[in-house]
């Protein structure tokens, strides 16, 4: 997710969030699972504030350094 520098810190990106979690939540889905960098700490801590915790890198991020994983249950 990327939001424009204007529209930070605005809750746009929560709501952003909050959505596709409803939309996994309608579609029967239990949990969430995401791959942000650790250059982006601002995703980084909107992630953790929205309740996701940081798991082992999976799939085609395992072996990527600068990956980190993150799951949520819905």
């Amino acid at each position: 997710m990327f939001i424009q520098p204007t529209f930070r810190g605005k809750g746009a990106a929560t709501l952003i969030l909050q959505e596709l979690e409803n939309w996994a939540i309608e579609n029967n889905y239990h949990y969430a699972i995401l791959e942000t960098v650790k250059t982006q700490p601002e995703a980084i801590a909107l992630y953790t504030k929205n309740g996701y915790t940081v798991i082992s890198n999976y799939g085609q991020y395992e072996n990527i350094e600068n990956s980190i994983c993150m799951h949520k249950n819905l």
